[in-house]
Formats: C-alpha cells, sequence, structure tokens
C-alpha cells in the first residue's frame, strides 16, 4: 500500500467514524426535541441514516485489510482486497441516493425549524401570555373572593332579616326538589327538606295543592300565590304561599323561589274577635233583655217621672258596675268578693267598716254575675232607705260556704244585716228588689232566693247552682 493511499484511507476511517459517532450522538439529541413538525422528525432520521450509512461507506476500505486477515478462514475460496473495496464501494453508491434525499430532508427541516431569535421571540411572548394568564388568574380569584362576599353578606343579611320573623324562603329546582331554604318553619328541619319535594315532606291532600301550585309556575312561568293548610297534630297552621319562576341567564326556567309566610297567630285572632263579636251580640242582647225588665218593673212601680228615672238610673248604675267588671275579667268569670264590694260601696258613705265579707275564693259566671249584682244592689238601696245602713251603727255581713258534704251543688250566700232600727215586714206588694231577688234571680242562677224580714234586720239566704261557679 502506497504512503498516499494508507494516509487516505486513514482520513476516510476518521470521517466515517466521526459520522458514525455523530449520527448516534444525533439520536441521543433527538430525544429532547420537541417542536419539531412531522416533516422535520423525518429529515432528522433520514440525516442521521446518511451519516451512518456515509460512516460505513468511508470506513469499509480502512477495514478491507483487516477483514482479509481474520475473515479469509471463514471463506474456502479466499477473500481478497479488491473485492471488499468492491463490496463497499458498491455499498456507497447504494447508500448514496438516500443520502441525498436525507439531506434535502434534513435542510427542509433545518428550514422550519425556528431560529435563534425567533425562539426568544416566542420564549417571550409565552412569558408574556404566562404574565397575562397569571394577571387573570388573580383578577378572576379577586372577583371571585369579592363575589364570595358578597353572596356571604347577601345570605348573612337575609338571615338577619328574616330572624325572629314567619318567613320563610326557599328555592326548589325543576323537578321541585329544595336546593336551599332559609328560615324553615318552626316543626320543620331545614337539613330534613333539602332535596326532597312537598310531597315527601307535607300531608298527602296539604302536599298535592301545594305541589300543583308551584308546578303551574314552572309550567306557566307566572307568579302563583295561595294558601297552605297543614294538620300539626290537633292545630291547624297556615301560610301564605307565593311561587314566582327564577331564570337562568339565557331566559329560560330554572326553578322557582317561594316565600312562606306564617299566618296562624292572624286567622287565630281573627277567629277570636269572631268569636267576641258573636258573643258580645249575644250578650248586648241579653243587657238589653235586662234593661227592658228593669225599665218594664221600674215603670210599674213610679208613682212619678222622678222616681222612675231615680230608680232607674240607679239600677242602671248598678248594671254597669257589674258590666264593668266583667270587662274588667276579659267577661270571665268574676270574683264573688268583688261583686259584692262594687254593688254595696256606693251606699257606705266611705264607711267600709260596715260592710264584713267572708267566704272561700269562688268566681260567679259572666251571665248570673248581672243578675245577682242587681238583686245585691237591690238589698243594699233597702238597707240605706230602711235598714241596717240608714243609721250610723248598722252593719251588713255577707259570708258564702260551699258545703260538699251538705249540699255539694250548691254555692250557699247570706245576706244579714244587723245593729240597724228594727225591722218589720212590708205591708204593701212586694217591690221590685223583692221580685228581683225571690223570682228573677233565683230563676237565673238556678237555685232559690228568700228574704226573711226580722226584727233584728234582714236576712237574704240565695243558692247558687254550682253550675255558675267556678272555684
Amino acid at each position: 500500500m502506497e504512503p498516499e493511499t494508507g494516509i487516505a484511507i486513514a482520513a476516510q476511517a476518521m470521517v466515517g467514524a466521526a459520522l458514525i459517532v455523530m449520527a448516534i450522538g444525533s439520536i441521543l439529541l433527538i430525544k429532547r426535541l420537541s417542536e419539531l413538525s412531522p416533516s422535520g422528525w423525518w429529515g432528522v432520521a433520514l440525516g442521521i441514516v446518511f451519516a451512518f450509512l456515509t460512516g460505513v461507506a468511508l470506513l469499509l476500505p480502512s477495514t478491507s485489510h483487516w477483514l482479509t486477515t481474520y475473515l479469509s478462514p471463514l471463506f474456502p475460496d479466499g477473500l481478497v482486497e479488491s473485492e471488499i473495496a468492491e463490496f463497499a464501494w458498491i455499498s456507497a453508491a447504494i447508500v448514496a441516493p438516500f443520502a441525498a434525499i436525507a439531506v434535502c430532508l434534513l435542510i427542509s427541516a433545518a428550514i422550519e425549524m425556528p431560529s435563534r431569535a425567533d425562539l426568544e421571540h416566542r420564549v417571550a411572548a409565552h412569558r408574556r401570555t404566562l404574565e397575562k394568564l397569571r394577571e387573570t388568574r388573580k383578577d378572576l380569584e379577586e372577583r371571585v373572593a369579592v363575589r364570595s362576599r358578597e353572596v356571604y353578606e347577601a345570605k348573612k343579611r337575609l338571615e338577619i332579616a328574616l330572624r325572629d320573623t314567619n318567613i320563610t324562603v326557599s328555592m326548589q329546582d325543576l323537578s321541585l326538589r329544595y336546593v336551599w331554604i332559609r328560615n324553615a318553619p318552626s316543626g320543620f328541619d331545614a337539613q330534613y327538606m333539602l332535596g326532597r319535594t312537598d310531597d315527601e315532606i307535607l300531608p298527602n291532600k296539604t302536599s298535592e295543592e301545594t305541589m300543583s301550585l308551584k308546578q303551574r309556575v314552572i309550567d306557566t312561568g307566572e307568579e302563583e300565590r295561595g294558601q297552605v293548610i297543614v294538620q300539626n297534630g290537633h292545630q291547624l297552621r297556615y301560610f301564605d304561599l307565593t311561587a314566582e319562576p327564577y331564570h337562568n341567564e339565557d331566559g329560560s326556567i330554572a326553578g322557582i323561589l317561594s316565600i312562606a309566610v306564617e299566618v296562624t297567630e292572624q286567622k287565630e285572632r281573627e277567629e277570636r274577635l269572631r268569636s267576641v263579636l258573636r258573643e258580645m251580640s249575644h250578650r248586648s242582647k241579653n243587657t238589653l233583655t235586662i234593661l227592658l225588665g228593669i225599665a218594664r218593673q221600674t215603670a210599674q212601680r213610679s208613682k212619678s217621672l222622678s222616681e222612675f228615672l231615680a230608680s232607674f238610673d240607679a239600677r242602671l248604675r248598678a248594671l254597669v258596675g257589674s258590666q264593668d267588671l266583667l270587662v274588667e275579667h276579659d267577661w270571665r268569670a268574676i270574683p264573688l268578693d268583688e261583686l259584692v264590694r262594687t254593688q254595696i260601696k256606693p251606699y257606705l258613705d266611705g264607711a267600709e267598716r260596715r260592710l264584713h265579707l267572708e267566704g272561700p275564693s269562688v268566681r260567679i259566671r259572666t251571665e248570673p254575675a248581672q243578675n245577682l249584682g242587681l238583686a245585691l244592689h237591690e238589698l243594699a238601696r233597702n238597707a240605706q232607705r230602711f235598714g241596717a245602713l240608714s243609721d250610723t251603727k248598722g252593719q251588713i255581713n255577707v259570708f258564702w260556704t260551699l258545703d260538699p258534704a251538705d249540699d255539694p251543688n250548691t254555692l250557699k250566700i247570706t245576706w244579714q244585716e244587723k245593729d240597724g232600727p228594727e225591722v218589720s215586714p212590708p205591708t204593701s206588694p212586694p217591690g221590685f228588689g223583692q221580685t228581683m231577688t225571690e223570682r228573677i234571680l233565683a230563676r237565673a242562677l238556678d237555685g232559690n232566693a228568700v228574704i226573711n224580714y226580722l226584727p233584728e234586720g234582714v236576712v237574704c239566704k240565695i243558692d247558687v247552682s254550682m253550675a255558675h261557679v267556678e272555684t
């Protein structure tokens, strides 16, 4: 082998080895590439193949002598250097077209690849975009925080506004299941109601009417109002219900908002008022009947208009006194001791020590109290004119007893005058007072009343049925 040829072969071997190393290094390098297009990847791949094949072709001449020396035993017919060289160049010729194609594709891929300036520009653009995204994210987080605070504050304001009221606000979805509820009515658990419909919470008839009303809101998109009556044990609870549609941003109905106001107390007040008005009408008729009776009886026994007016005025005042006591006690039963003092006090001239009361705590019901008051008035007026109150020494004792052993169904009241002038029985027909006590009062009390004119003073015994008494 000539020196020039040896140097050329050595140079080819070094170039070939370098190309093979570059190909292997390129394979390791492309694993880190991420921005190549598909055509770029094909160009790089073929470039690597080109470098490898070219390296092999350049190494073949330098290795032909080594192959001849060490591989000739494998070939019985022999293997000469010229044949190896010929084989190497033929291989290189075959590889050359593919290498040329690879170079073209590689150049195309290189052209498509961005420059350093482009890459820096893209990186800067990405950084600006990232910064904008961070700013946008921060802005959104701030908006969400502000909106969350607004929602929380609105929720708290709503809770404060509804606190200690009988107003319930709720939202239901299109299937009429509760989404949220504020200030649930007493006896209802808001947590239990969430996710449920009215037919799972309310009694059947009530739930049917309520569900029907709310379904109409969804079907028509119009507000609906109605009254809901809920049976709570033996009590009826009343709610005024207003339901209206709740819309999405696109205008479609997302559910309903409802406001339920419990008006049970208002209903009960209205019923009590109607009951009081009925009772007042009944009592007014009774009072009018009593007034007509007083006027008629007074007129029959009066000798002049002035006598009639004086007697009628006194009896009217007695009736008013009983009425005042009834009003003071809300038209309920009147304590017997208060009734006695009210009717006798006008005739004591301030000397209340002349009146002695004794007996257990009992109350007389409304209508009998008016008649008993008139009878006590007649006894006191008669005592002032003819009996114990006609002078300064006389006294009046009124006592009453409840003796279950003697008569469990009767309250016994005794009027007793003493220390007054001597009394003699009347010689004329019974006056209004005696008639009022012995006939009208006895009938009104479902009992008995008797007046005895004893010399030491008048004694009147009155029996009252316990049906007219409260203990």
